[in-house]
């Protein structure tokens, strides 16, 4: 995300003719370091998709990682 955010944050300033962050607080990175948070982390991956309605409850998310998932 931020190799993407970045020239684009650039070149949104230099249009605006200003400095700063242009996109503050839309991306942070977490250390995960216990199984409970692997746990979470996979299952906001994998389940993302059907928490929002996006995804039937019975399929399987073919935008997430889910189908090469063999855990």
């Amino acid at each position: 995300m931020i190799a993407l955010l970045s020239p684009l944050a650039r070149a949104l300033n230099k249009r605006w003719g200003r400095w700063g962050q242009a996109f503050p607080g839309r991306y942070h990175d977490e250390v995960i370091s216990t199984p409970t948070q692997a746990r979470n982390a996979l299952r906001y991956v994998l389940q993302n998709g059907k928490k929002h309605g996006v995804v039937p409850p019975s399929s399987i998310d073919l935008c997430s990682s889910a189908p090469v998932f063999d855990g």
